[in-house]
């Protein structure tokens, strides 16, 4: 696990010194800019495919564009995900809140 830390951008003494909830924020945070990654170089892709597109019409002289098929473009990654996020109940958050406040609380006694 110690090499996954590092990967995540973890530091050495972060890894063995601090909270264990750190390497999970680490870990999470590590995902997220994997997927904007992912996301950036998926519309560069489709900016590119565009441009060919435009110009194999221009140079071919095709005059009904929509007739002819291109490739089918394959969909974002990680979209899916936004759709399928759900709203929490007011039971579910007022949990959230007080395991929120528990944790602080253990962390100011720590300090």
């Amino acid at each position: 696990m110690f090499d996954f830390a590092l990967t995540y951008g973890m530091t050495p003494e972060q890894y063995w010194n601090c909270d264990p909830e750190m390497y999970y924020n680490y870990k999470n945070a590590y995902e997220n800019r994997r997927k904007l990654k992912e996301q950036d170089i998926w519309s560069q892709a489709a900016y590119f495919k565009c441009a060919i597109e435009g110009s194999v019409q221009a140079v071919s002289g095709i005059t009904d564009f929509k007739k002819h098929k291109f490739t089918e473009f394959p969909k974002c990654p990680h979209i899916e995900e936004k759709d399928s996020i759900k709203e929490l109940t007011e039971q579910q958050l007022e949990n959230e809140r007080l395991k929120t406040y528990a944790f602080f609380k253990s962390f100011a006694k720590r300090r």
